[in-house]
């Protein structure tokens, strides 16, 4: 047997090369971290340790940070992991559950010198659409940020939740509750970064203000957040209209379609004038906007 439970705050598994597949599964969801030999292990327990005690000062703070790099193409897939290691401080990314194969990235870093909490879409998995099973390790790692008090940087490039049957079976209604009821209850300081784009409900999950105290957020330059995606938002708006023409006008006509609903429904401009974040942001900004605002905490 695996032997790993939800008994403890945080779970550490060694594996020894002879575990079956159901281990492994199991493992993958349950241990935060997984190491290959008990010196691995002693090593991540400490630097984790030093995260949730604040006990860094021995840390070299990073200086000389790579540039920031996002893909153009808003559906382009990328692994978000290589623009967090690039976001904190050098080799500082400490990942919670990193084989699970979800598309939400849990973790522990450094900013400034400063431990924080890193919570962050995945769009090389499912696109970065949250599933039922990604809402509750979000719900569990919002728990250990509040039980020690650790700030949250969230970083956000999702175009909605995973809709369909299957996902519904999942309890991804309850999941939902649950992770905005954690948002509505906590405490902890958060900073919502949206990179490229949010959409509906998994916008408001991430960015509404109201939802609890001391939370901000930022949208960076170019980014779309709206109701819903162009693509989806144009067919329920203009597809009769776009049936109706001639084969010949219709990708013009719809080419036009998307460009207005881009520019009125997606600009993220919108976002800062309802409040729904502190204001916008460009990449080659971005750590600096969130030093500061980690200072200020």
């Amino acid at each position: 047997d695996v032997g790993v439970h939800q008994i403890a705050d945080i779970c550490c598994y060694i594996a020894d090369g002879t575990e079956s597949d159901y281990d492994i599964n199991r493992a993958n969801v349950m241990a935060h971290m997984q190491y290959k030999n008990i010196s691995e292990c002693l090593d991540g327990i400490s630097k984790l340790i030093s995260y949730l005690s604040r006990d860094v000062s021995d840390v070299e703070v990073s200086s000389g940070y790579p540039e920031l790099k996002l893909p153009q193409n808003y559906a382009q897939a990328y692994d978000i992991r290589d623009f967090i290691q690039r976001l904190v401080d050098r080799e500082s990314f400490l990942e919670f559950h990193s084989n699970d194969d979800l598309p939400l990235i849990v973790g522990f870093a450094l900013m400034a010198g400063n431990a924080v909490a890193i919570i962050s879409d995945n769009p090389n998995v499912n696109a970065g659409a949250q599933t039922a099973h990604a809402l509750g390790k979000f719900t569990r790692f919002n728990r250990i940020c509040e039980r020690f008090s650790i700030p949250i940087v969230e970083l956000n490039d999702s175009p909605a939740f995973q809709p369909g049957s299957k996902q519904e079976r999942l309890g991804i209604q309850g999941e939902g509750g649950r992770s905005l009821r954690e948002e509505c209850l906590g405490s902890v300081p958060k900073m919502a970064v949206t990179l490229r784009q949010n959409y509906g409900g998994r916008y408001i999950h991430a960015n509404l203000k109201t939802l609890g105290p001391n939370r901000e957020g930022l949208v960076c330059e170019g980014a779309r957040v709206g109701v819903m995606g162009a693509e989806g938002a144009v067919g329920i708006l203009y597809g009769k209209k776009l049936n109706a023409l001639d084969p010949s006008e219709r990708d013009a006509a719809r080419q036009k379609f998307l460009t207005e609903y881009v520019e009125k429904s997606l600009n993220p401009e919108t976002a800062v004038k309802l409040g729904y974040a502190k204001k916008l942001v460009s990449l080659d900004n971005l750590r600096v906007e969130l030093h500061e605002w980690i200072k200020s905490i």
